[in-house]
């Protein structure tokens, strides 16, 4: 028999009550959430789905552990699937938000076994999610929207003496629904410096990383983990990096964490910013309105 655990329960705006409810079927080792709404006395509520009832559809080795209300009264529901944290976003009447990810739900990838524990829900509206990722703790904040906040968790300066490297961000998220579905491959990720090149500048991989070295010189195909891309020359400040087929979110988030810059003379200025643009590499299968940069 399949085994039901409540998991969450919390209060609308209205009174009414909501239960999260994970099942487990040790069987076939599929998982399957359900949220139920209750009437202030206890009875079903069913203008919420119809029959009180809303499946949390997470597919094989999916399942929800947490459970927040906005003030609004919509429902966040975060877990995890397909190894990925998992947030869905339910309306008030039992429907699937549909302004929220794609159909209702994002999924964020730390690059191992993720799961999501706690939600909430901050005053301006945006979600902060908590969970952990192997053995490390994991946090990420969603715009109400569903995107990915780009201002949290971002170390926006770094000090590095002349001839010193320093890894720019060993934390970088990437994250795009869309994308998630239909994997990164025609995605690409510059790094440049902010006002021109100087010749002194030089990206670096990480020292211990999964991302070969980095050469300077003409453009040689490198590999990693099995996805071929063209590096340009990395010295004058500038880094690209274009995904083939096949590319995931983890693949494009490791190599973003594990570049790193140096400089060999101070004279370069005090302050140095660089700028990152992700290109989606839109050509048609996201929609209308053509390659999206950020």
């Amino acid at each position: 028999m399949p085994r039901e655990s409540p998991v969450g329960l919390t209060l609308q705006p209205d009174g009414k009550i909501v239960m999260l409810v994970s099942t487990e079927d040790s069987r076939n080792g599929v998982y399957a959430s359900v949220l139920l709404r209750l009437n202030p006395d206890g009875s079903l509520d069913t203008s919420f789905n119809g029959t009180g009832k809303v499946n949390i559809d997470l597919r094989l080795k999916g399942f929800s552990d947490a459970l927040a209300v906005q003030p609004d009264g919509k429902l966040v529901v975060a877990g995890s699937k397909s190894g990925n944290f998992a947030v869905t976003r339910i309306n008030t009447d039992g429907s699937f938000d549909a302004t929220f990810g794609i159909n209702g739900t994002v999924g964020s990838d730390f690059g191992a076994f993720d799961q999501a524990s706690t939600v909430v829900i901050e005053p301006d509206g945006k979600i902060l999610v908590a969970g952990g990722s192997n053995s490390n703790f994991a946090l990420i904040r969603y715009n109400a929207d569903g995107s990915v906040d780009g201002s949290f968790g971002v170390s926006a300066r770094l000090e590095v003496g002349a001839g010193q490297s320093v890894l720019l961000d060993g934390k970088a998220v990437i994250s795009d629904p869309e994308l998630a579905m239909l994997g990164y491959g025609g995605t690409s990720l510059t790094m440049a410096r902010q006002g021109g090149a100087n010749v002194n500048d030089v990206f670096l991989s990480k020292i211990g990383g999964s991302l070969e070295p980095l050469t300077e010189g003409a453009n040689p195909h490198r590999r990693f983990h099995g996805n071929r891309a063209r590096l340009s020359p990395i010295m004058a400040a500038r880094w690209p990096r274009s995904f083939s087929d096949g590319a995931t979110e983890a693949l494009v988030n490791s190599v973003a964490r594990q570049i790193a810059y140096s400089n060999g003379v101070d004279a370069v200025g005090s302050f140095i910013q660089m700028d990152w643009t992700f290109k989606d590499g839109n050509t048609g299968a996201q929609g209308p309105g053509g390659t999206v940069t950020t």
